[in-house]
């Protein structure tokens, strides 16, 4: 059985008698976490570019929206050149394009798309293969050629494609999903309205029962790493039992069961009625935006298509990840804001609640425990063998070792439970000094989108800061309260190291330290100036607060100036700060000395990682010098 299998069989066994499954790598040591110290790891926002998620354009769109996925169709004859012979070369031109933007693509194979020219293999057709014509107004596709799908010769020719399409791409890095395609109009599992209602004087073009089944299991023979996708579950197919999910290309116009208000046909009821409503647990959910909705679905207050299905009610029964809308393109004002909310809304969201690891001796090994969860609307489909997750150490910001787990992302349920990871190196190799923690996800695309946890410690990077530790005795202990005292004299900070540093100006040593209710701040320099001011990017979070242009990562939270705190909640480089007063901080500064001292409690979105960066001010409110000089701001985890 394949590792893909395994894994879908495992979390479906799980998902149905409560167990929970723990997965521990050939490194990890099956100790209890309640051995270590517990670190609790603030929550936060994750990126909006996640991967493997969201809306998807068009592979030819030109969009600033934020995606990480891109869609596209292609014609079987553009690959396939004899019953069993093929030409890659189109397939891998779409596929490098997309790549190379960083975005995995999502895609679908056809042999018949009402409008376009027929995807049918030309030595099929020269082989006598049966192409009925139909020419149906433009809103149902327009004219084309429906193959006839139960030739013997065709379906041997169909197999043959599947085989070699699996052998070569299952696993492919650039890809994210596959729809299943092939079969009726634009690959959809369907000739409507060719079917067995022939009371509108049209044929019975019907696909067979067997010709579904041979599709579906050779599909499900030679892709097992690939998430599929097929357009619906179909009576006497093998559903139940095919690690496939599926996709609903009417989403949001006929995706609600009949009981919510929906179609007796609808994409859900259709999984209601063949028991397939559950498949979202262990197989991708996937779509479009029913193509004439997608211009308004978002325009107002209420979200919902043309059908008054509504956007949520939508989410909560059928639990995609991914959703084709090409408008995205064309959006602008509130309809593009709520499209960037509703995008975030699909799929995984993954988050750590707390990590477990401790200070060490330099011959001590490292252990890291998390309790990760998901609490997004479906699960991270794909296992360590494709997305791995890294246990990674940094110092001073730079990563110095790092070391590739075998946690599965896919074994973690979309319902908020906490699923725990245990990692141990036996031999760290690391000097004594203070580090960080932290973990990231790999992308298997070395120039893909990271993947950001909802976590305040989420640095642009792809690296989740858990906090810091300390490796032998030489590192400065954190303060006891009062030991640092505000009040222009720095020898109480002689044994503190620095955050930011430079030379050839006023400031030339940016400081911080905490104790249990404060965080202090010092500057040292000469000749500093009235007016200094300190900038907190409090929770670590770019896409908040004021953006000052100099430092890369501002996003700055709290102000600190002429004595008082401010607060500044804005995504925004407009100057408008509330006035916090002066009862949580204190400021002692000279010439060469500027401290401060803030309330933890006073900033209400404090995260264990924040940054902090000092600009030299004179009197007449010109910058004379920054701290840190350039580049990002300066980074601090809390003792």
């Amino acid at each position: 059985m394949s590792v893909k299998k395994v894994i879908a069989f495992t979390l479906t066994v799980s998902l149905i008698i409560g167990i929970c499954f723990i997965n521990y790598s050939s490194n990890v040591v099956s100790a209890s976490t309640a051995g270590h110290t517990a670190h609790t790891i603030s929550t936060g926002t994750s990126f909006d570019t996640n991967p493997l998620r969201g809306f998807l354009p068009f592979d030819y769109s030109t969009t600033t929206f934020p995606h990480s996925l891109e869609w596209f169709y292609i014609p079987v004859r553009d690959v396939q050149t004899g019953i069993n012979t093929f030409d890659w070369t189109v397939l891998e031109s779409r596929l490098n394009a997309i790549a190379g933007r960083g975005h995995q693509a999502v895609f679908r194979f056809y042999y018949d798309y009402p409008g376009l020219s027929t995807g049918v293999p030309q030595f099929l057709i020269d082989g006598g293969l049966i192409m009925r014509y139909y020419n149906e107004p433009s809103n149902l596709g327009g004219a084309g050629y429906c193959p006839d799908y139960e030739n013997q010769t065709f379906r041997t020719s169909m197999q043959n494609f599947i085989k070699a399409f699996g052998t070569k791409y299952d696993g492919d890095s650039r890809i994210g999903y596959i729809t299943l395609g092939l079969l009726g109009f634009w690959g959809e599992w369907h000739n409507w309205p060719y079917d067995e209602d022939t009371s509108d004087g049209k044929a019975n073009w019907n696909i067979s029962t067997t010709v579904y089944t041979e599709v579906l299991t050779t599909f499900d023979t030679y892709f097992n790493k690939t998430q599929l996708c097929v357009r619906e579950p179909k009576p006497g197919v093998p559903n139940a039992s095919a690690n496939i999910g599926y996709h609903d290309d009417s989403f949001g116009n006929a995706t609600l069961s009949a009981a919510s208000g929906g179609q007796t046909w609808s994409f859900v009821q259709k999984l209601i009625n063949l028991n397939q409503q559950n498949k979202w647990m262990t197989n991708c959910v996937g779509g479009e935006i029913y193509p004439s909705d997608q211009g308004t679905i978002f325009s107002g207050t209420t979200w919902q298509g043309s059908t008054n299905q509504s956007w949520s009610a939508c989410l909560s029964e059928a639990h995609p990840t991914w959703m084709i809308c090409d408008q995205i393109k064309s959006y602008t004002g509130n309809t593009l804001a709520n499209a960037k909310a509703a995008a975030k809304q699909m799929g995984y969201d993954l988050q750590v609640a707390t990590a477990y690891y401790d200070n060490l001796s330099t011959s001590d090994p490292l252990y890291l425990g998390i309790n990760m969860k998901n609490i997004g609307i479906a699960p991270f489909y794909y296992d360590h063998t494709m997305w791995p997750v890294q246990v990674g150490v940094k110092q001073n910001g730079t990563l110095v070792k790092s070391w590739t787990t075998t946690w599965d992302l896919n074994t973690i349920p979309a319902d908020g439970s906490v699923k725990t990871f245990e990692y141990t190196v036996s031999s760290p190799g690391l000097a004594a000094g203070t580090y960080n923690m932290c973990i990231k996800v790999l992308n298997p695309l070395a120039n893909g989108n990271k993947l950001g946890f909802a976590n305040a410690g989420q640095n642009t990077d792809g690296w989740l800061d858990l906090g810091s530790f300390t490796v032998g005795g030489t590192v400065t202990p954190t303060p006891t309260p009062g030991s640092i005292t505000i009040d222009g004299n720095s020898s109480d900070w002689s044994n503190i190291p620095g955050i930011a540093t430079a030379s050839g100006q006023s400031a030339t040593s940016l400081k911080a330290t905490n104790d249990s209710n404060y965080i202090y701040i010092c500057v040292q320099g000469s000749n500093l100036g009235t007016n200094s001011q300190i900038y907190i990017n409090s929770d670590n979070n770019s896409s908040t607060g004021y953006l000052e242009g100099t430092w890369s990562n501002s996003g700055c939270d709290c102000l600190i100036e002429l004595g008082k705190l401010y607060s500044c909640p804005d995504n925004s480089n407009t100057w408008s700060w509330t006035d916090l007063g002066t009862s949580n901080v204190m400021v002692s500064a000279n010439s060469s000395v500027y401290e401060a001292r803030i309330a933890r409690s006073a900033i209400s979105n404090l995260s264990n990682t924040f940054c902090i960066g000092f600009k030299d001010v004179n009197s007449s409110w010109s910058t004379v010098s920054r701290l840190p000089v350039s580049g990002s701001l300066a980074s601090y985890t809390l003792k």
